[in-house]
């Protein structure tokens, strides 16, 4: 088009040299003049925005970085989609299912006993009196596989994988965006499965997959459905094992609790790639290593689930002190005594470093004091200091000593000890401690001193 008009341009130049001067023509090339200026302005910022793209979405940013269709492995190319496209009361949306045997094991851990966990002792591992009365057997695991990790309007949870127990199998249900419009549909059929669940279980999903799934609710303007109690398994594996694990996340749950290793498992970071690139292709391409990839997760749910609930219910001797302590740590918060203690008892007396121990009978003696069993909790705190000295343990048996016991000096005696370990409140105590005897021994010694006073009055006045 610019070539065009040059070319306009350079004929009504030459007519001007042999014509005479014209008011029309000059006017016209002008105009002229300023449609090529604008022509060649908006190409230049056209170059700059092929260069510089600034999508209004991190969806269109992803779409725009996903692999191209001729990157996908020759392998890639040719892989089928598992599950099917099905009719539902909300419209069409593809579907995959699976059914597991009673007996199947996640590693180690069987996936049965989820379904009759004791709600009493999963209430407990949540410090949630809200699962005394929920029913495992009607529980329902979620977990979602997402364009990116934020919570936000441009992330899509474009995978939602949904596990029920009907009888003793365990179903395992996902459902695939394998196109936009069928969200709505997606959202809908969930609510239906949480509405009819006793309770949700996810891993982090109170942090991550529900306040994502309730504003793509709201951004579809599907009603939200009522939550049932949440339990997100993510805190009661902080709880539960973060003195002993470094990394929280499911997959080293699944190693260092179930015994489970997965093989050619799909990264988490690869997933959003994958699906964006589906969405451009048409092609499946590793979309069925994400679908295997979340069935995992859902299976790993209920194995979890059994295994910590096993492990709470009673002291198991091959588990690690630092477990031990962990679990005693969470029936004191959840008001079990008796299991607290035999728990503390465990991780003191199974071999573990000092300080485990020393932690262990701390709340072993918490437990006693609570009980009012006073002589239990001085035994613990004593059997403490074989371990070690520790400034908690000297507070605590000089706070014992000097308000259970009435011994004044022993727990004097016992603060002294403890302030080698610079601790503020025990040189405090000390102090307290020290007029507190002084005082003590001043009116002790008043009765005796008038006595005597009395004995020699009495003398003179035989004199």
């Amino acid at each position: 088009m610019s070539s065009k008009l040059q070319r306009r341009l350079a004929r009504f130049a030459g007519q001007d040299s042999a014509r005479p001067e014209s008011t029309k023509k000059p006017a016209k090339i002008a105009a002229l003049q300023r449609k090529l200026d604008r022509l060649v302005v908006d190409g230049r910022r056209g170059l700059r925005f092929r260069e510089t793209p600034e999508p209004s979405t991190a969806l269109a940013r992803l779409l725009r970085d996903a692999p191209a269709l001729r990157e996908l492995a020759p392998e890639d190319r040719h892989r089928a989609l598992p599950g099917k496209r099905q009719s539902t009361p909300h419209g069409e949306l593809h579907f995959v299912r699976q059914w597991l045997e009673p007996a199947h094991h996640h590693g180690r851990a069987p996936v049965e006993p989820a379904r009759t966990a004791s709600a009493d002792l999963i209430a407990r591992l949540a410090l949630d009196r809200a699962f005394e009365d929920v029913d495992p057997q009607h529980m329902l695991l979620i977990d979602t596989e997402t364009t990116g990790l934020s919570t936000g309007a441009g992330t899509l949870p474009f995978l939602v994988g949904v596990g029920f127990f009907e009888d003793a199998s365990l179903c395992i249900e996902q459902m695939l965006l394998t196109q936009r419009s069928d969200e709505p549909a997606l959202l809908r059929c969930l609510a239906e499965r949480i509405e009819s669940a006793s309770c949700l279980v996810s891993y982090n999903g109170k942090s991550f997959d529900w306040p994502l799934l309730r504003s793509r609710f709201v951004l579809n303007r599907v009603p939200v459905p009522p939550l049932p109690p949440h339990l997100d398994l993510l805190h009661c594996a902080r709880r539960a094992f973060k003195r002993r694990l470094a990394s929280m996340r499911l997959v080293e749950m699944e190693r260092e609790i179930l015994g489970m290793v997965r093989e050619h498992d799909v990264g988490g970071a690869e997933i959003p790639s994958i699906y964006l690139t589906f969405l451009r292709s048409g092609i499946p391409g590793r979309l069925d290593g994400v679908i295997e990839h979340n069935g995992h997760d859902l299976i790993a749910l209920a194995a979890f689930l059994a295994e910590i609930v096993r492990r709470f219910s009673e002291v198991q001797r091959a588990d690690d002190p630092l477990d031990h302590l962990s679990y005693a740590a969470i029936a004191e918060r959840a008001g079990d005594g008796e299991r607290a203690t035999a728990f503390a008892h465990a991780a003191a007396r199974g071999g573990g470093t000092r300080e485990c121990s020393i932690d262990a009978l701390l709340i072993a003696a918490r437990v006693a004091r609570r009980a009012k069993d006073y002589v239990r909790e001085r035994a613990c705190l004593e059997e403490a200091l074989d371990h070690g000295d520790d400034a908690r343990v000297f507070l605590a048996l000089s706070k014992a000593l000097e308000h259970r016991f009435k011994d004044f000096r022993l727990a004097l005696n016992y603060a002294q000890r403890g302030t080698g370990e610079t601790d503020d409140a025990l040189q405090r105590r000390q102090a307290r401690l020290e007029r507190k005897l002084a005082r003590a021994e001043a009116n002790a010694a008043a009765p005796l001193l008038a006595s005597s006073l009395g004995g020699a009055e009495m003398g003179e006045a035989v004199g």
